[in-house]
């Protein structure tokens, strides 16, 4: 099991965005870097997640706090095509079609 603990340091302000901190129970430390793209109205919010270690990318669903929900995550080709319409979806693509954009 991993549990995630967020944490923030002026040193790490070279690179933009919120960092994370998995700590498993075998002791192993893997950080990663989340950036926000889309929140609901009902506060649930979907995150584009880099491990720092490994280089892998994915989408984390964090559930709004009266739903008792736990995040899951899910890599980006299943999360868009698994439902892929609503505005979280939207704005993942969005996002990375600012990375093609010229001018």
């Amino acid at each position: 099991m991993t549990s995630w603990l967020p944490i923030r340091s002026a040193w790490w302000s070279f690179l933009p965005g919120f960092y994370m901190l998995a700590l498993s129970r075998a002791g192993a430390v893997a950080m990663s870097q989340e950036r926000e793209i889309y929140c609901s109205p009902n506060g649930d919010r979907w995150c584009l997640v880099r491990n720092l270690g490994s280089g892998q990318v994915f989408v984390r669903h964090h559930p709004n706090a009266p739903s008792g929900g736990r995040p899951s995550s899910l890599g980006i080709g299943e999360f868009l095509t698994q439902g892929g319409h609503g505005p979280e979806h939207q704005e993942l693509l969005r996002l990375i079609g600012t990375l093609v954009e010229i001018g």
